[in-house]
């Protein structure tokens, strides 16, 4: 670990941990991997699992960077160490939560880990390569994790509160930001890093198992407390199959959506009875409502063929909703 000047008031925070925790725990690694909420995966995904941990733990080089800077939010556009950055969003993160300072992060997994799930997909090994992929990603947000944690003790001991990372990408905040963020936090970088981080044009960051955020110091713990607890809460894009949290700024249940008045839509056409389809409706389908706002919704149908003496035929049909 190399660290300088570590207060926040008058002097500059920075700080790079070159040996931070990759303990990863196993419902955000399987949440990554995309299994349910809950579900023990098999034999020999649990094989894969303890193999890409261990692997990681032999060739990952982790690593997180923080360093403190000034904010202006009280201008049309919001300035980071006097580096112009036109999201409104981002502003208004800032200026909503009463932040008087930031913090700027960098987080890498290390290229060695990419560069290795790489070899494996060419050597023809699909399985450990997926598995080492999201073990990538997986390290990455728990570095991320780690850092606020670290900037949360921080803050608290000066008198002030963190506030919820923001980053590229993020909902209001265009990633083609990324470049200028980049040349903010690595070019300005006072200490050396252990490995290069590099963006490409678009915003992409090479290595990729990488994330470049801002976080908020606020001396107002009411003002910090406006912002939602993760990025998910901020999020709209209902299909994502690694969200945490619900969407803070959308309808809070089913009910609650308005249906549109009758004369502004066109009353559909179906080529089955109506009064069949409502009576399949009372009595065929099944709603349930899941803890994450989603919906699932099932249909038994039961029937017979019109030929070959009539074969019954039966079909279940399963749909999930989105939160």
């Amino acid at each position: 670990m190399i660290a300088a000047e570590q207060s926040v008031a008058g002097t500059r925070f920075e700080v790079v941990d070159t040996s931070p925790s990759v303990d990863v725990v196993d419902a955000e690694y399987r949440r990554l991997l995309g299994y349910p909420r809950g579900h023990t995966p098999g034999d020999r995904s649990l094989e894969l699992e303890a193999w890409a941990r261990k692997t990681y733990g032999d060739i990952g080089r982790p690593w997180i960077y923080l360093r403190e800077a000034a904010v202006d939010t009280r201008s049309d556009t919001l300035r980071i160490d006097g580096q112009p950055f036109p999201s409104p969003q981002l502003a208004m993160h800032l200026r909503q939560t009463g932040s008087r300072r930031v913090m700027l992060l960098a987080a890498s997994a290390g290229s060695a880990c990419e560069e290795h799930a790489r070899g494996l997909w060419e050597q023809g090994r699909p399985d450990e390569y997926f598995f080492l992929e999201i073990m990538g990603s997986a390290v990455v947000e728990h570095l991320v994790a780690q850092a606020n944690a670290r900037v949360c003790a921080m803050a608290e001991r000066n008198g002030l509160v963190a506030v919820p990372h923001y980053s590229p990408g993020y909902t209001g905040w265009n990633i083609e930001e990324q470049v200028r963020l980049h040349h903010l936090v690595i070019d300005g970088c006072g200490v050396p890093l252990p490995e290069s981080l590099d963006v490409l044009h678009t915003g992409m960051l090479r290595p990729k198992k990488a994330l470049l955020a801002v976080i908020g110091l606020s001396t107002d713990r009411g003002r910090a407390r406006v912002t939602a607890g993760t990025p998910c809460e901020s999020c709209a894009y209902s299909p994502c199959n690694y969200r945490r949290a619900r969407y803070r700024f959308g309808p809070a249940t089913r009910e609650s959506v308005a249906a549109p008045a009758a004369e502004e839509t066109e009353q559909p056409r179906y080529s089955v009875n109506l009064r069949a389809l409502q009576r399949w409706a009372r009595e065929r389908v099944t709603l349930e409502e899941g803890t994450n706002g989603s919906i699932a919704a099932s249909f038994r149908f039961d029937g017979t063929t019109c030929s070959n003496m009539g074969v019954p035929l039966s079909f279940e049909y399963r749909v999930t909703l989105a939160p």
